[in-house]
C-alpha cells in the first residue's frame, strides 16, 4: 500500500511553497497526497453556496484544486482531493477515520502556525485538533533567505 501525504488546506487559495513543500516529500517517500479542504461554515464562500451562487464558486474551487492536481501529477505523484464543509476539526477527524493510515500531515492553511506564541497559545483549531492525530506534521514555511 502507497503511504499517503495529507496537506491540509483551510482557504481556497494556496501558497505555492505549500504544494512545492508537499511535491518534494511526496517524491522523497514515494507517497500520494490528498489535497483536504475545509472550509468553516460562516465563512464568506460558504455564504455565497448557502445563497444560491454556489455554480460559479464549485465551478471556482474545483479549477483551484485542479490545477494543483495537475502540477503534482504531473511530477509523477497520485493525487487525491477532497472537500469538507463545517466545523474543521471534526470534519478532520472525521476525515482520518474515513481515510485510514497518513503518514504525515502538512498544514497548508493561511496562518502561519508554525510560529511559537501561536503554538503556545494554541487558539486556532488545527493546534487544538493536533493532539488527536497520531503522526508527524509538517509546518512548511517560507525560507526567509529567498527574496
Amino acid at each position: 500500500m502507497t503511504p499517503k501525504i495529507l496537506l491540509i488546506l483551510d482557504e481556497i487559495c494556496v501558497r505555492n511553497e505549500v504544494i512545492e513543500y508537499s511535491l518534494e516529500l511526496a517524491k522523497r517517500m514515494e507517497s500520494s497526497l490528498i489535497l483536504l479542504l475545509l472550509l468553516r461554515y460562516g465563512t464568506d464562500e460558504i455564504a455565497r453556496i448557502e445563497h444560491g451562487h454556489s455554480n460559479d464558486l464549485k465551478i471556482y474551487i474545483k479549477d483551484k484544486m485542479l490545477n494543483h492536481m495537475e502540477k503534482i501529477h504531473a511530477e509523477g505523484i497520485h493525487v487525491e482531493a477532497e472537500l469538507r464543509i463545517g466545523d474543521p476539526s471534526s470534519e478532520l477527524l472525521k476525515f482520518l477515520a474515513e481515510i485510514g493510515s497518513i503518514e504525515t500531515i502538512i498544514w497548508g492553511g493561511k496562518n502561519n502556525l508554525s510560529n511559537k506564541k501561536e503554538m503556545h497559545k494554541k487558539s486556532h483549531w488545527f493546534l487544538k485538533t493536533r493532539g488527536f492525530v497520531k503522526c508527524p506534521i509538517m509546518f512548511p514555511v517560507k525560507d526567509k533567505m529567498e527574496n
